[in-house]
């Protein structure tokens, strides 16, 4: 009720959102003209293509999922801990996402 009240006050205001539906999931800044998933991670050693869902995955997923609903333009961001971890997830960071 309080969102739908802001919202009728200003239609710029950011909705948040936490486990949100959807692959990239953790924090998503919705706005009227845009959209932005956040996934945060805290470990000291990450990888695009590891695990049971690897995040690569999950990102291109996420954009697929916009496309066919039609969302507002989205973005995607992957949140780190530390510098390192965020260089080699960048240094590899794969084309399609």
């Amino acid at each position: 009720m309080l969102n739908d009240q802001l919202q009728s006050f200003n239609t710029d205001w950011p909705v948040l959102e936490e486990q949100a539906f959807g692959f990239v999931d953790n924090l998503v800044v919705r706005k009227s003209a845009s959209v932005h998933f956040h996934q945060l991670k805290n470990m000291q050693s990450l990888s695009w293509y590891a695990g049971e869902h690897p995040l690569a995955t999950d990102f291109a997923r996420q954009v697929e999922l916009c496309c066919r609903l039609k969302s507002a333009p989205a973005k995607t961001t992957l949140v780190v801990s530390s510098q390192a971890v965020c260089k080699t997830m960048q240094d590899s960071m794969p084309s399609q996402i």
